[in-house]
């Protein structure tokens, strides 16, 4: 696990209450996503007429690849989208290509493979080549139970997911849109979330979710202290017994008023990521009683509650090292390494290439 690490300054801004009275807070810019990243979404559709016609059908996925151990320069490209997708026959796959199009990979329901414990997510093993426009997450992205605990994710911190707004997907090409929020409850097996007649580990987030944008890749970003060169160590301070309250001092005369702490703010925050939370699997409805004036009727309405189901990282980890796909990627190590093996430089002495 090496996430990336982006330090950004932090700074104060004053603000008055409706009183009048004046206090400062602290304030981090949200970071600048780059734009490949919509790249690794990829559109799902019935059938490949649907898929060039655009249809306001379907949901979305993504694309994870796994590093060869072989070669690091190669890895193991997969499609990851939910289960319910594949089982409602959403089994063909729309990708840009670099002339400003759109191609289809037919993928079969049957050659989707789901999580043994009946998690909403599948995978499906592609090898893409030249023509197609694409990213993949790189598992090393992936957040996991000992990333969580480390970088303190959880409450609050800021998430957002790439997908396909229905109503502005993209005719030519996709087109997909990223959508903002915050973590509104940490994923935990003992307390599932209940959804559709199922029950999913999952983490619970305040970034609304519509048809479509099932299967969306969610990733987070979380700000912490920063000192020292690297995450790690910052982890390394904020475990350091601090003071768990502040008192306000009388400032001194013509100052600002003074939070004494007991020790010094660090110069610099940190922000973590971003790293793949998990796979958004729909969002949560609430469901409300339909009055005729007065009179109750036998009829319900769906709200949306502004909540998304997200399947944790670790579950999509899980379900790559299914034995299959393990065995796959060894059986294509093997042949790699010998490739390699049998390369001869210009001497004509063989050799194994770095």
């Amino acid at each position: 696990m090496n996430p990336s690490v982006v330090v950004w300054k932090r700074r104060w801004v004053t603000r008055r209450t409706s009183k009048g009275s004046v206090y400062r807070v602290w304030e981090t810019p949200m970071p600048r996503i780059p734009d490949s990243i919509a790249n690794c979404s990829i559109y799902l559709y019935k059938s490949e007429p649907a898929a060039r016609q655009g249809q306001d059908a379907g949901g979305s996925g993504f694309l994870v690849i796994i590093q060869s151990s072989a070669d690091p320069s190669r890895g193991y490209l997969y499609a990851i989208t939910n289960k319910h997708l594949i089982e409602d026959g959403f089994c063909v796959i729309r990708i840009n290509l670099k002339s400003g199009d759109t191609d289809c990979v037919s993928a079969p329901s049957e050659d989707w493979i789901f999580h043994p414990d009946g998690d909403d997510v599948a995978v499906y093993p592609l090898d893409l080549q030249g023509d197609f426009n694409w990213v993949a997450i790189s598992t090393d992205m992936f957040v996991d139970k000992e990333c969580m605990q480390a970088y303190n994710i959880g409450y609050g911190d800021d998430v957002f997911l790439v997908g396909r707004l229905i109503a502005q997907s993209g005719r030519q090409k996709n087109t997909p849109v990223i959508r903002f929020g915050n973590i509104s409850l940490t994923a935990d097996s003992s307390e599932k979330i209940k959804y559709q007649n199922r029950e999913q580990e999952a983490f619970l987030i305040e970034c609304r979710s519509i048809s479509g944008f099932s299967g969306s890749p969610v990733f987070v970003n979380g700000d912490r202290f920063y000192q020292g060169e690297t995450a790690h160590e910052m982890h390394a301070f904020r475990k350091r017994k601090h003071p768990s309250f502040a008192a306000n001092e009388d400032p001194p005369p013509g100052g600002e008023s003074n939070l004494n702490w007991g020790f010094k703010w660090p110069p610099l925050f940190v922000t973590v990521g971003p790293l793949l939370l998990g796979i958004d699997f729909g969002h949560l409805p609430h469901w409300n009683d339909v009055y005729q004036k007065t009179r109750k009727t036998d009829y319900r309405a769906q709200s949306n509650t502004g909540i998304a189901g997200v399947v944790p990282a670790w579950k999509i980890l899980e379900l790559l090292e299914t034995p299959s796909l393990v065995d796959d990627r060894a059986m294509e190590d093997r042949k790699l390494k010998n490739k390699l093996l049998n390369e001869k430089p210009s001497n004509g002495i063989p050799t194994v290439k770095g």
